[in-house]
C-alpha cells in the first residue's frame, strides 16, 4: 500500500500474544472484522506493508501481533491494545505498550491485560508486578550502587529492561 498523504486512522485496538497458534487462533475467530495478522513468519517488508495497512486504511481496525511486532514498528493509530496473555518480562510489556506510545500519537492509549484467575496469568501478573517493584527500587538506591561500583545502566543490563 502506497502511504496516502492524508490522516493516521484512530480507534483501533491491537492484540498481542505471545504464541503465534493463538494469534491465528484469534485472527480467525476475529475474520467478520477483517483483522490483520504479524508474527514471526511475516518477513520485515511485509510487516511495514501491513502497519502501513493498518494506519491508514480505515477498513482494517484489528492487528493482532506476537512478539515479532513490538520492535521497531510505529502504529500511532492505536487507541486500545490488549495483552491477551502477558510475557514474563516487564520490558517486554514495556515494548508491547511501547508500540502505541510512538512519536504522532496524540490520544491516549488505554491498555487492558486479559487475567483469568487461578491460571498461570494471574501468576505472571503477580511476578511482573515483584519484578517491576524491585527493579524501581533498586535504580532508587542511587548512593548505594554507586558506593559498591554499579550505575543505572548496569542494573538495567541485569535487569534487562
Amino acid at each position: 500500500m502506497e502511504i496516502p498523504a492524508g490522516k493516521i486512522c484512530k480507534n483501533k485496538v491491537i492484540i498481542f500474544s505471545k504464541f503465534a497458534e493463538m494469534c491465528r487462533i484469534l485472527h480467525q475467530e476475529l475474520q467478520e472484522h477483517s483483522p490483520l495478522l504479524i508474527s514471526g513468519e511475516v518477513s520485515s517488508k511485509e510487516r511495514q506493508e501491513i502497519i502501513n495497512e493498518f494506519n491508514y486504511n480505515p477498513k482494517y481496525k484489528i492487528l493482532i501481533m506476537t512478539e515479532a511486532g513490538t520492535f521497531g514498528l510505529n502504529i500511532q493509530s492505536c487507541s486500545f491494545l490488549i495483552n491477551y496473555d502477558l510475557p514474563w518480562s516487564v520490558s517486554k510489556m514495556e515494548q508491547r505498550e511501547g508500540r502505541a506510545h510512538r512519536i504522532g500519537q496524540t490520544k491516549s492509549v488505554t491498555v487492558y491485560n486479559l487475567i483469568a484467575r487461578n491460571t498461570i496469568d494471574e501468576y505472571v501478573v503477580k511476578v511482573l508486578h515483584k519484578k517491576q517493584k524491585m527493579s524501581v527500587d533498586i535504580l532508587k538506591d542511587d548512593e548505594r550502587l554507586e558506593d559498591i561500583g554499579f550505575n543505572e545502566e548496569d542494573i538495567k543490563a541485569i535487569l534487562r529492561i
